[in-house]
């Protein structure tokens, strides 16, 4: 059934292209699309990159999925920053080894827990 919607919505972004649509009617339809068929997070990524694949000389305009994708990396950013400053102001320097650690965390759930901990913990060692 996933993998149905996953195709089928594909398979309506590539045709948008070749039909004779305008820029913002194309931008309606493709927000029309992520309402009545959204996809769940963990196709998200292979979608937007399957689209990238198929049509690498095509300029699509603005999809809500690639702009939610937008968002949640530079969410993820932002809160990694935030640790690592969090840590920086309350103990000083943090080691290149905690910093790679802290910038493998894909999740914001986790970030941001990581946050409170890293506000709250009375040492670095104990972070």
């Amino acid at each position: 059934m996933l993998e149905d919607l996953f195709q089928c919505r594909l398979e309506l972004c590539l045709r948008l292209n070749s039909e004779r649509y305008t820029p913002a009617e194309i931008q309606n339809l493709l927000w029309l699309m992520d309402w009545l068929m959204p996809l769940p997070e963990p196709l998200k990524i292979p979608f937007r990159n399957d689209l990238q694949r198929r049509q690498p000389d095509k300029t699509m305009p603005h999809i809500t999925l690639f702009q939610e994708l937008g968002r949640q990396e530079g969410s993820l950013a932002q809160a990694r920053e935030s640790v690592i400053e969090a840590l920086e102001i309350r103990f000083g320097e943090v080691s290149a080894d905690l910093r790679e650690r802290i910038n493998a965390l894909d999740n914001l759930r986790t970030l941001k827990a990581q946050l409170r901990c890293a506000i709250t913990v009375p040492s670095l060692d104990q972070f």
